[in-house]
């Protein structure tokens, strides 16, 4: 029995009119046939480089495409264990500490190297600009690490895991030294250093493999797009020693280099730039698959650093009683929300990093930054359930469960839009937007206090009822949108089935300009109960 592969619809619930059936064939059929010379000749010039990477065949559809390994996992741990001390910064400059309405002000350390905020900002604001810019350097570290490993990295290399090592350290470093913000200068310094010394390593990553590739490699289009990298170590070890002089210079000089780096790297994607050639084409050697795959587990993690946030402000509060079952329980709803929203339908991702994976990567830059305020929102409101109402906390949780959602809107928008699509489908996507307007609208008011200023549990019950309507809301537009599993059938008209996995994305690729619509709302019984794939298995 042999399966065929890549099926352009998922699931056909009423008879297919005729007048599309020729023509759907006839595009299956010119896939096909592009598919297999793709394939020949990516087998016949498939170039290997000194790391172990073949790098001409990431997206053969046929080709087994890389999966997430341990080394990477383990990487990941660095990284999320700077997202927890961010948000420990975040819970001791906004919320209570003790559990008993008494806040710990970040600048009243017993450390020699103590200083005031810059810029005479309060602990909280000063707060937040450290965990957005240790977000983005942890970030940036992160998918320097992730597109090395997508590109170049097959596991077998010894000296790319010492370098791995030598970066993990760094970070290691980075995540010892963020818990006091921009309040201990020493700290900052160190943190400061350690990012440029671990953006170094990747940077060492990339040449060895750069350099060390055949001569007509497309892995030498790549040797230029280090510079912004290289000019990012210099500005962070610049911005390390005027630390120790002026404070608010460094901040400067830190988010100047971020700013730097991600405009260079924006321009390269989006006209060629230092890689003298188009950048997108070169950039499609990413292996999609991979990358939807380490975004997911990131993800999954953060999302697990704000279950630990509410279980924590739960054991924080002064005693255990019905209140404090019914707040983690309303914690964890929201929580549970956001995996749904973001977690539904994500290998629909996976084409969209062909062709708007920028965007898509800073989507999540600021999703990730949004979570970790999230998960301090939920310990400072829940550690603070039997004190006296401090509002910080509540404006915070509000706020960053706000920008959460647009984040996670957005990613949706950008990862499934279709021009013809939205055509079909007005209204479900006008559902979706109005949905997620309303939510976000309510969510900023309530934070701001302007219309009331409600207690812990009322609080809590209005967020889990929003997080309830966006599940609903999302489950509705899901159902009438795409598909949670998908009939196969094989060449002699069997039909089985099958979990939807990243099938989803050939449908999208090869449909677009068809009237998908009609497709989607009628079944193959037309044919004689064969299904389209036992008409186009005997074409």
């Amino acid at each position: 029995m042999v399966l065929l592969h890549d099926p352009p619809i998922l699931h056909v619930v009423g008879p297919i009119r005729r007048k599309h059936k020729k023509e759907f064939t006839e595009r299956f059929l010119t896939h096909e046939k592009a598919q297999t010379g793709a394939r020949r000749a990516s087998e016949e010039s498939n170039h290997t480089s000194p790391t172990g990477t073949t790098n001409n065949h990431d997206h053969d559809p046929h080709h087994e495409h890389k999966a997430a390994g341990w080394a990477e996992l383990f990487s990941d741990l660095v990284f999320v264990s700077i997202i927890a001390e961010l948000s420990h910064l975040i819970i001791n400059a906004f919320g209570s500490s003790d559990g008993g309405g008494h806040r710990r002000h970040l600048s009243a350390t017993d450390d020699d190297h103590a200083v005031s905020q810059p810029f005479g900002w309060t602990d909280a604001y000063s707060a937040s600009v450290a965990v957005i810019l240790y977000g983005m350097m942890a970030w940036n570290n992160w998918l320097l690490d992730m597109t090395y490993s997508s590109r170049f990295d097959r596991g077998a290399d010894v000296i790319g895991r010492v370098l791995a090592f030598g970066s993990m350290c760094s970070l290691v470093v980075v995540a010892g030294t963020v818990g006091y913000g921009f309040t201990d200068s020493y700290d900052v310094s160190w943190a400061f250093r350690a990012h440029a010394v671990a953006t170094l390593f990747s940077v060492a990553k990339y040449a060895r493999a750069i350099f060390g590739a055949p001569a007509d490699s497309e892995a030498k289009t790549l040797k230029l797009i280090l510079i912004p990298f290289l000019v990012d170590a210099l500005f962070y070890f610049i911005a390390s020693v005027e630390v120790n002089h002026d404070m608010e210079n460094a901040i400067y000089i830190a988010f100047f280099a971020q700013v730097f780096r991600g405009s260079l790297i924006t321009y390269n994607w989006l006209a060629g730039g230092l890689a003298g050639k188009d950048y997108y084409e070169m950039s499609t050697k990413i292996d999609a698959h991979y990358v939807t795959e380490r975004f997911g587990l990131l993800s999954i993690i953060v999302i697990g650093e704000s279950i630990l946030s509410l279980v924590s402000g739960v054991k924080a509060s002064a005693s255990f009683g019905h209140l404090d079952i019914k707040t983690l329980l309303a914690g964890f709803i929201i929580v549970f929300s956001n995996w749904w929203i973001y977690f539904d339908n994500l290998n629909m991702n996976i084409v969209s990093y062909h062709t708007r994976g920028l965007l898509i990567v800073y989507l999540h830059e600021a999703l990730m930054v949004s979570n970790c305020f999230l998960a301090a929102g939920l310990g400072g409101v829940l550690s603070t359930a039997h004190a006296e109402d401090t509002p910080e906390d509540a404006q915070l949780l509000c706020y960053s469960y706000a920008v959460t959602c647009t984040c996670q809107f957005f990613i949706r928008m950008v990862t499934q839009w279709s021009t013809k699509a939205i055509k079909q489908n007005f209204k479900v996507y006008c559902m979706r937007l109005a949905e997620n307007i309303a939510c976000i609208a309510f969510l900023f008011l309530l934070g701001s206090g302007c219309w009331f200023e409600p207690d812990r549990s009322m609080l809590l019950s209005l967020l889990v009822a929003v997080a309830f309507l966006r599940v609903i809301v999302d489950a509705i537009s899901t159902y009438k949108d795409y598909w949670l599993l998908s009939p196969y059938w094989d060449e002699e008209g069997v039909k089985f089935e099958k979990p939807l996995g990243d099938l989803q994305n050939p449908l999208r690729t090869q449909c677009d300009d068809m009237d998908t619509s009609e497709l989607f709302r009628h079944s193959s019984m037309e044919s004689g109960g064969e299904g389209i794939w036992g008409q186009v298995g005997k074409v």
